[in-house]
């Protein structure tokens, strides 16, 4: 079901660590998460009927994003700085990891 989802961001990411991670946030989408329309646009993309990078070219789920990173700025406007550079450390070791410890990701 999501081989097309990794191979799509496989080639705008060399980083088998961010493909993991850019799934995963589909598949976490798809579940609600976020609310109904951007559960809908990730189901599409997992089952192959949305490419990724139509996400960027269309209207169709833009209002859905824009309401999206807006509630993601409020959240992090509020955190203090300690805690967002605690944040960004984090995700930047997760995403900056050995990727040759990451098999499976890449072909």
């Amino acid at each position: 079901m999501t081989d097309h989802v990794s191979e799509q961001l496989e080639q705008m990411t060399d980083n088998p660590r961010m493909v993991r991670a850019m799934r995963d946030t589909f598949h976490q989408l798809s579940k609600g998460v976020a609310g109904p329309d951007l559960a809908e646009m990730a189901e599409g993309v997992l089952k192959g009927d949305v490419p990724i990078r139509d996400l960027a070219r269309t209207s169709a789920y833009g209002d859905a994003l824009g309401a999206a990173f807006e509630r993601y700025r409020e959240w992090e406007a509020k955190l203090e700085p300690e805690e967002r550079q605690r944040l960004m450390d984090e995700t930047r070791k997760t995403l900056e990891g050995d990727p040759q410890g990451d098999k499976g990701t890449r072909r």
